[in-house]
């Protein structure tokens, strides 16, 4: 019963947020096509394979960036109206709704600057799964290399205490033997997470 309540939660707060989007964009007379209007709810969670592959090929038939600058806009001025007109607390429950969850337009919510209760216990490495799924390849690319590099670096070397060695022994060396492909990894390693926090900083 509860998990059905949480559902309609979820349905409703997705359903308010793209009834706002659509609301402002036709009082700034802003074009909508189906296809965007529909990519706002989109989410992996409960997403078919069908629905996956639509989102994959929206993603390659737009700009990605060009989309979600233009929701992210439509947001910020429907939350700004609607904040003067006592309706924030609405946005509030909403937005509290959705805090465990990866739906594609708490992307535009972030960007757009409104605050909004999010998860404490979401894994990171959901969250960076989560986005470079729906990126670019340079995304994806640089999402695998910072997931395979806190492996490499963080999780092969570490020890059962400070001083002691690491848990799986030498393996790490043994897996890239050379010190300047070591050197060139961690390089691209940095790199990569650095892509990733610019790209997603909001």
């Amino acid at each position: 019963m509860k998990a059905i309540k949480n559902r309609d939660s979820v349905a409703e707060a997705v359903g308010f947020l793209s009834a706002r989007v659509t609301g402002e964009a036709r009082r700034d007379s802003i074009p909508l096509s189906e296809a965007e209007i529909r990519q706002l709810s989109f989410t992996e969670e409960t997403a078919t394979a069908e629905e996956i592959a639509i989102a994959r090929a929206f993603d390659e038939a737009h700009d990605t960036d060009e989309f979600e600058t233009k929701i992210a806009k439509l947001l910020r001025e429907a939350f700004k109206d609607d904040s003067k007109h006592g309706l924030r607390s609405t946005w509030e429950k909403h937005l509290a709704a959705l805090r465990s969850h990866d739906v594609y337009i708490l992307v535009m919510v972030d960007q757009a600057g409104i605050h909004r209760p999010k998860s404490v216990v979401r894994p990171v490495a959901s969250a960076i799964v989560s986005k470079t799924l729906k990126g670019k390849p340079s995304d994806i690319a640089a999402g695998l290399i910072t997931v395979l590099g806190f492996v490499y670096f963080i999780i092969l070397h570490t020890g059962s205490s400070r001083r002691s060695q690491p848990i799986f022994g030498n393996f790490a060396e043994h897996l890239v033997p050379n010190e300047q492909a070591r050197a060139a990894f961690f390089l691209l390693w940095l790199g990569s997470m650095l892509w990733l926090f610019v790209r997603y900083r909001d």
